[in-house]
């Protein structure tokens, strides 16, 4: 009777422990595998182009340099204009 409690016992752990690993498995799989789709080129081009990046880009960068420039000693639009979505 003991044999076969202890039997048991070690076959529940095995099988806890069997479970733990292939859910670390399936997790760090489904994550690697977010990243490479996520870093995809074709991925990259149509998220660029669906959400306007560029154009908001284009504004965001021309504000932050204005920013920059004012402690420069340069006038506080010196990048307007000078830096277009190409």
């Amino acid at each position: 009777m003991k044999k076969l409690l202890y039997k048991e016992n070690i076959r529940i752990i095995v099988s806890v422990i069997l479970s733990f690993v292939l859910s670390i498995g399936v997790f760090v799989t489904a994550i690697a595998s977010s990243a490479l789709y996520s870093l995809n080129k074709d991925f990259v081009i149509k998220t660029a182009k669906s959400s306007e990046y560029t154009e908001r880009a284009v504004t965001e960068l021309t504000d932050k340099l204005n920013d920059l420039a004012i402690p420069s000693g340069l006038s506080e639009d010196f990048f307007t204009g000078k830096i277009d979505k190409a």
